[in-house]
């Protein structure tokens, strides 16, 4: 993307979004991702190019994670004693 990576973007939708689950997307293989250090550990990716069914896979993981950072708890909510 220009002028932007997607690191960056994810940051940028996390703040506004903490639940959001993402998927980045490469042409680069894993392991080049990995031994780059271009994602933390945890994050998603799926390397370009790629099946449906592979797609399909890896977007059922990400959606069936658990968040990386913990719900929001609502305001007003009170604790009981």
């Amino acid at each position: 993307m220009p002028h932007i990576s997607g690191q960056e973007l994810a940051e940028q939708l996390r703040q506004s979004r903490p639940e959001i689950k993402i998927l980045y997307m490469s042409g680069y293989a894993a392991d080049v991702i990995s031994s780059r250090g271009l994602l933390d550990s945890g994050e998603r990716y799926i390397a370009k190019p790629f099946s449906v069914d592979s797609l399909l896979e890896k977007v059922r993981e990400v959606l069936e994670m658990q968040s990386l950072s913990p719900p929001a708890q609502a305001s007003g909510a009170s604790e009981s004693q």
